[in-house]
């Protein structure tokens, strides 16, 4: 399935590597490295692709996300973070159906490690700016 046209057709090609990667890190027997390679290589382009191509890439697997806030390994869950801060960052709108979820996982990475809780700042703080009415 093509995500992204014309220029962006390598950035596709990439995205769905990606995306395989993330999709095979949800199985634990695949461990910490799969797991954090397919976060970092998901966040890496939530900047370039138009929104309505990068919310129907990411929406199936905002579930898959928000549960590695919850990984064992320090390193998934700051990965996670991370992630979420860049959807928050760009594509907010992506996170309506899942906030909930969201902020009980937020809360909680609060309290981890101070580079996790790094991350859940910014994904708080670039969630309060995208929803922040305009000046």
């Amino acid at each position: 399935r093509l995500l992204f046209e014309g220029h962006f057709a390598g950035i596709e090609e990439r995205s769905n590597r990606s995306s395989d990667r993330f999709r095979r890190a949800e199985h634990p027997e695949l461990g910490l490295e799969a797991a954090h390679a397919a976060l970092l290589s998901l966040g890496a382009i939530t900047e370039g692709p138009e929104r309505p191509k990068f919310i129907a890439l990411i929406t199936p697997a905002l579930e898959t996300i928000l549960r590695l806030f919850s990984d064992h390994h320090a390193k998934v869950r700051e990965a996670a973070g991370w992630m979420i801060s860049k959807i928050c960052e760009f594509h907010a709108e992506a996170l309506i159906q899942s906030m909930n979820v969201l902020v009980e996982a937020c809360l909680r990475g609060l309290l981890d490690k101070p580079r996790i809780a790094n991350q859940i700042c910014h994904c708080l703080d670039h969630l309060s700016k995208s929803f922040a009415p305009y000046d």
